[in-house]
């Protein structure tokens, strides 16, 4: 055998090598994205007391009240749909982006739309002024411009009907500590959550409502001391003239605002 067959046989099995590696490689890839939707899947699904005092969907849920027409936008896995159309008597029309959470949703309504909130057309869905209520459960501070899909939904709003919102506040003494740290970080759920692309404080949300030519008619919150949220922050590492002024802030242990919003007249 000479060098040019030796070399044939070295280069055939190499490229022989190099497909099968390539073939696992891309199996491995595969896997591990379902194995990542498959967490983001299970991420919102939560079991609610709808008569929990200091939990915005329970809080939520109270002021929809019995038997009303409801648009629930972001219903994930239907963890709220359920409470809305079994304990409420609601008709509830949901828009979710992840279709196997909304297969889930499923069970609780006969109308769940797999859509986009950033780019969805209601028009094709639904009809002008069409409900009582129109849910943003922690949702608006996941889309990239939560004004535009609040003006574009605004429509389908009965001229009595209530917008209702939970949103977290950034502006929670914990951020600010960690801000004051020289971090930022990021976590699976709560008020730095990694799929959040926007942030608000009280102000911001009174601003946005605004903007969107609505009126709060209430707005609540939900509180949790600094050492009690998911960054178990110690206010005592800082002096105590600062620690102090962290807890002074007006919002610093609110951490969702809840609002219910109207048609302005």
């Amino acid at each position: 055998m000479n060098n040019s067959e030796i070399t044939e046989i070295f280069n055939s099995n190499i490229s022989d090598r190099i497909g099968e590696i390539q073939k696992y490689k891309l199996l491995m890839e595969t896997e591990y994205h379902k194995l990542v939707q498959q967490l983001k899947r299970t991420k919102y699904d939560f079991n609610i007391d709808i008569n929990a005092e200091n939990n915005s969907h329970a809080m939520i849920l109270r002021m929809v009240g019995k038997n009303k027409k409801v648009l629930e936008l972001g219903c994930a896995t239907g963890y709220m749909t359920n409470i809305l159309t079994n304990l409420l008597g609601c008709e509830v029309s949901c828009v979710e982006y992840d279709a196997v959470a909304a297969e889930k949703a499923r069970r609780y309504s006969n109308n769940v739309i797999v859509g986009d909130l950033n780019n969805f057309d209601f028009s094709q869905h639904f009809q002008k002024g069409e409900f009582d209520v129109i849910i943003f459960a922690d949702v608006l501070e996941h889309l990239y411009d939560p004004l535009d899909v609040l003006k574009r939904v605004k429509p389908y709003l009965s001229a009595n009907g209530e917008i209702l919102v939970s949103i977290p506040n950034i502006a929670h003494c914990s951020v600010i500590a960690e801000l004051l740290q020289g971090r930022f970080p990021y976590k699976e759920l709560g008020l730095l959550d990694n799929t959040h692309i926007r942030f608000f404080t009280r102000s911001g949300v009174i601003k946005l409502f605004q903007d969107a030519g609505l009126t709060i008619k209430e707005m609540n919150r939900t509180v949790c001391p600094p050492e009690q949220t998911e960054f178990r922050t110690n206010l005592n590492v800082f002096p105590q003239q600062v620690a102090d002024y962290l807890r002074s802030l007006p919002d610093a242990d609110t951490y969702q605002f809840i609002v219910r919003a109207g048609l302005v007249n």
